[in-house]
């Protein structure tokens, strides 16, 4: 069945559910990028801690806070998901943080580069890593910092839930708005079908009108009004035609029957005439009424 009501119902439907699947990846992807953005520049401010800390370490001087153990890092300065590796370039003992329990992988960046890489390490871990080489000769070494990517991932999901429930709950409302609101906007049609359903002989004269009604029903409620003025001229008219053969065909039936009854009743004084007079006045009713029917039409 071909239904404006579906079409307009599937239609919203439709265009809403794309647009907020199309908003929602919109928002799970920006986030996403910016978490991202934010691990990637606190790997490169952290891969700076790591490499003042064990240049320091090897003999290159003392900072504010002090001489700082070749291989260690300050606790304030990373946190339990934070994994550092350091290879010096004199082939001497790798360094690593105390909570990396396996090697990280070597970049092999030249000097000066960092370089950025997501892998995954054996323990089933995914990470994003920073490499970097510094220093010069046998002083220098290459240095990796790598994030634990487990919070960020449990950060997306709870993201991507968040949106999904927001959207089954918008879908839901979607829904029920646009059935009220294509309900009210076809309840016009329906108070039209409704005066239509009611007209009758008596009620030919009564207007549709133009108040209240939308202006994109307006051209139908105008022909419909055009068309109940058709139709009372017309039945007024067939009326009026009815009135008049009526009153034609009365007077000459009367007359027949006056004088076939004096006829009857008095054969002897009537005689043939009054027959012919009968025949007479029928082909005058029959003439009178072509007469009449060819003025109506």
């Amino acid at each position: 069945m071909n239904s404006i009501r579906q079409k307009l119902q599937m239609g919203y439907i439709i265009g809403f559910g794309s647009l907020w699947i199309l908003c929602g990846l919109a928002v799970y992807f920006s986030y996403r990028a910016g978490l991202l953005a934010g691990v990637e520049s606190e790997l490169y401010s952290q891969i700076r801690v790591v490499r003042m800390t064990q240049m320091k370490g090897m003999g290159f001087g003392t900072g504010p806070g002090g001489p700082f153990q070749a291989g260690k890092v300050p606790n304030s300065m990373m946190d339990a998901d934070l994994y550092w590796h350091n290879w010096p370039m004199n082939e001497g003992v790798a360094t690593r943080s105390e909570n990396l329990t396996i090697d990280l992988p070597r970049l092999n960046p030249d000097f000066g580069e960092n370089l950025l890489s997501t892998q995954y390490l054996e323990n089933g871990i995914t990470v994003m890593m920073v490499g970097g080489r510094f220093g010069m000769g046998d002083r220098g070494a290459e240095i990796t910092v790598a994030r634990n990517l487990a919070g960020t991932h449990s950060k997306l999901k709870k993201t991507a839930l968040g949106i999904t429930f927001a959207g089954i709950v918008f879908g839901c409302v979607t829904i029920l708005w646009v059935f009220h609101i294509i309900r009210t906007g076809l309840a016009p049609i329906k108070t039209i079908a409704n005066q239509v359903n009611a007209i009758d002989t008596d009620s030919l004269g009564n207007s549709f009108g133009t108040v209240d009604v939308p202006v994109e029903l307006l051209p139908i409620t105008t022909r419909l009004d055009q068309l109940m003025d058709r139709l009372e001229k017309s039945f007024v008219r067939e009326r009026n035609f009815s009135s008049d053969l009526s009153h034609e065909i009365r007077t000459p039936i009367a007359e027949l029957r006056v004088i076939a009854e004096s006829a009857i009743k008095w054969p002897d004084e009537g005689g043939p005439e009054a027959w012919n007079k009968c025949g007479g006045n029928s082909q005058s009713c029959r003439l009178k009424r072509n007469r009449s029917d060819h003025l109506h039409y």
